[in-house]
């Protein structure tokens, strides 16, 4: 296994259902479970090299990222807190 092999696929259990599979796994951060169902072929397609937004375009970005990195929305907005448009001089005073 390569030393980027993505989350989804080194840490998580991926559990068939009906008509798709269930990735499950904890939050490298906090520990949290999260799961995240898909295709099972679109997540074959994105595990064979295909862009994740291509290969699994049904995901929100909070999904996407937990199955790349292992970060839950939580912990990512911790991390890396939305910037506030209202910060900064830009344009004042001039």
């Amino acid at each position: 296994m390569s030393a980027f092999e993505k989350y989804a696929f080194r840490a998580c259990k991926i559990v068939p259902l009906q008509h798709a599979v269930n990735v499950t796994g904890p939050c490298y951060s906090c520990n949290k479970e999260i799961s995240v169902a898909c295709s099972p072929a679109d997540l074959e397609k994105w595990r064979n090299g295909g862009y994740v937004q291509d290969c699994l375009p049904y995901l929100g970005p909070a999904e996407r990222e937990f199955l790349i990195s292992g970060i839950c929305s939580t912990c990512w907005d911790k991390m890396f807190p939305p910037e506030d448009e209202d910060d900064g001089d830009y344009g004042e005073g001039e």
